[in-house]
């Protein structure tokens, strides 16, 4: 049986696809390089997941010769990874072996991509070696210390690095229709986001519900210039009372997520939480319910 989250991450493709802010995309896209045979690019993609991002990177033209380390604190995720990436790469005519060191090495159509699979967290992690030309991180700082993971990273990065950081969560959750009295859901959205602001993981702070923005000053203050940003918001609908692809599972997920966060909250009332989560899951089921969160993406550098 596939794990849940991984069930989760599969279904969000096909969201974050519609949603990476193309404008951001091209910056990185004009000054990347994609790499060659003897000079592939080296990239770092934390909380790297499935590896939506490399396929994601390859298919919109931004990597063609690359040395992919991708690092992920939850190992069913990156198994789903190597499964996804081999039958990917035969989708594109390519091969995908295993090689000596246990990397994946993808090549033909073009292309020449080894990847490293890491599991560990962002602490775990020892860069070796070091040198990273780009920096990928997708749905990632809204979930740790941003200043507290800057200054961790930026010793793996070569002068220069380049990065893209997409899907930063910044302060939004939007349902449609409205819901009756407006006041009780917002009560419930204010907890949900102050918990993002509470979070701590092993002691330490883990994310904040105004990532997207505070991005501009955190960035700034360890040395990196932001070259382009813009929004990256998730915006699900039903077309004629139905959602396309994996957007109904999506939206239960958040809603199930959002659940199981407010039942931890002492000051949230259990029958007003229930109450608003029926109407919410009812209206999923009829296709009736909107579901907006508002994201940034960024493309920048370090240092120069």
């Amino acid at each position: 049986m596939t794990d849940p989250f991984v069930r989760y991450l599969r279904a969000k493709v096909s969201i974050d696809d519609a949603a990476i802010n193309r404008g951001v995309f091209m910056a990185a896209k004009a000054a990347v390089a994609p790499g060659t045979p003897g000079e592939p690019t080296r990239v770092l993609d934390l909380g790297a997941g499935t590896c939506s991002m490399l396929v994601r990177a390859v298919e919109w033209g931004l990597l063609r010769h690359a040395h992919y380390v991708a690092v992920d604190a939850d190992a069913s995720v990156l198994a789903a990874a190597k499964a996804q990436l081999a039958d990917w790469a035969r989708s594109r005519g390519a091969e995908c072996a295993t090689t000596e060191t246990e990397e994946l090495a993808i090549h033909g159509d073009g292309l020449e991509v080894t990847v490293r699979l890491v599991h560990a967290s962002l602490d775990g992690f020892e860069s070796s070696p070091r040198g990273f030309d780009l920096l990928i991180a997708n749905a990632f700082f809204d979930l740790v210390d941003v200043d507290r993971a800057l200054e961790r990273i930026k010793p793996w990065l070569a002068r220069g690095a380049r990065f893209w950081l997409t899907v930063n969560f910044d302060g939004e959750t939007i349902f449609e229709p409205e819901f009756e009295p407006v006041e009780v859901e917002q009560r419930l959205l204010d907890v949900y986001h102050r918990s993002m602001d509470e979070r701590r993981l092993s002691g330490e702070a883990a994310g904040h519900s105004r990532t997207g923005r505070r991005l501009f000053s955190q960035l700034h203050r360890a040395g990196a210039r932001v070259e382009a940003a813009g929004a990256s918001d998730w915006v699900l609908f039903p077309r004629q009372a139905r959602y396309a692809g994996e957007e109904k599972s999506f939206i239960h997920h958040i809603m199930d997520t959002i659940a199981l966060e407010l039942g931890r909250h002492a000051d949230v009332e259990p029958g007003e939480l229930s109450v608003w989560l029926d109407a919410r899951r009812a209206q999923i089921e009829a296709g009736e319910l909107v579901y907006i969160a508002h994201q940034l993406d960024f493309f920048g550098s370090f240092g120069t």
